[in-house]
């Protein structure tokens, strides 16, 4: 997306979720880092005065590498790094604590569609400044750039961007003499013939357990279904031509057979996957990791395929992601740990090192 469209997102989930969070507050202090320079993290890493950061994260094992070489090259910051569970379980916590106005973390993980919330509701520092923004924000893909940010706010550093994969059960497309969809016309056609073939068998799933799925099919197929005066004035358009094509495809394959209303997040779908019930899974490039992991009985039946296109051919694909997170510190904060918090989360998503040690 580019910036202003990104802008427009963050607008409207800051305008949908606020209410819930409103009473929160920040737990404690100005929202902003006060005018930190890229000079001031600089010397925070060149300092010997020791600084102890906690910092909150899901994905504990993968982090303490990155971590670990920080600490190593900084031996003066100190990182506490806190593994708070499941990604569900990390929210639950961050919001608890916020609530209390006690125990908040100097730095937390963040979705880049959770971020709106807790900026909107001054949980989050602004740390945006003209150095800032010009030095760091080279470092990064535009669009996970744009996406740490909210209005003209910065509110944290990208750790990773998720764009979206088709990931493939070559296995039964072999069986059944289908070939790998490149567009979803193809997909379409291609999932009539296998459940025709065998009615227990799909060629996609829709997630019914989250927004994501649905959001992707209005990305790629570059529709927008809202609009965004300021801040405040939001307007939703579900009735336009664009808007109704997506929504009729998706009902149309799922009436056909082609896909299947279902929750990825549940038990029986991990099943039915292992069982061969749905020839594709597409999801954030994240998703790999996790199959590759949790279901080892499916080496070598797998291939990663780029998600069908909207459009003629493969050539016609709009990129969209589903996930992706970053690292933002909390307005509790203390001034004078601000400067080497900022240090922490850019030197871990973007040097080198780190990234090899990631």
């Amino acid at each position: 997306m580019n910036k202003g469209l990104y802008r427009a997102v963050c607008a409207v989930a800051a305008a949908a979720l606020a209410f819930p969070l409103a009473a929160c507050g920040s737990g404690g202090g100005d929202t902003g880092a006060s005018g930190i320079t890229a000079d001031d993290v600089q010397a925070a890493l060149d300092s010997d005065e020791d600084i102890t950061l906690t910092v909150w994260t899901w994905a504990y094992d993968i982090r303490k590498k990155s971590t670990d070489a920080f600490m190593k090259k900084y031996p003066h910051i100190k990182i506490d790094l806190v593994s708070t569970g499941t990604s569900s379980d990390h929210y639950t916590k961050f919001q608890n604590v916020v609530k209390a106005g006690s125990g908040i973390p100097d730095i937390v993980q963040t979705d880049y569609d959770s971020m709106p919330q807790y900026a909107a509701t001054g949980s989050l520092a602004n740390i945006s400044e003209e150095s800032i923004e010009k030095e760091f924000g080279s470092l990064y893909a535009d669009a996970a750039w744009n996406a740490v940010h909210m209005g003209d706010g910065l509110y944290g550093i990208p750790s990773d961007q998720a764009p979206v994969a088709m990931y493939v059960r070559a296995d039964i497309l072999e069986e059944y003499g289908i070939d790998v969809p490149t567009t979803w016309d193809e997909f379409e056609e291609a999932g009539k013939k296998l459940h025709e073939a065998d009615p227990t068998k799909y060629m996609g799933v829709f997630d019914t357990s989250n927004a994501h799925f649905m959001d992707y099919f209005f990305r790629a197929a570059v529709v927008k279904t809202y609009s965004v005066d300021g801040t405040e004035n939001v307007s939703f358009d579900m009735q336009n031509d664009e808007t109704k094509e997506v929504m009729e495809r998706i009902q149309r394959m799922i009436d056909e057979g082609v896909i299947e209303a279902t929750a990825t997040g549940a038990d029986q779908f991990t099943r039915d996957f292992l069982d061969g019930r749905y020839a594709t899974w597409i999801d954030g490039c994240w998703r790999g990791a996790l199959i590759a992991s949790n279901m080892p009985s499916l080496e070598g039946k797998m291939t990663v395929e780029l998600p069908p296109a909207y459009g003629d051919s493969s050539a016609d694909l709009k990129t969209a992601t589903i996930g992706g997170s970053m690292l933002a510190m909390t307005s509790a904060c203390p001034k004078e740990k601000q400067a080497a918090a900022i240090a922490y989360m850019n030197w871990v998503s973007s040097d080198p090192d780190a990234i090899g040690a990631w």
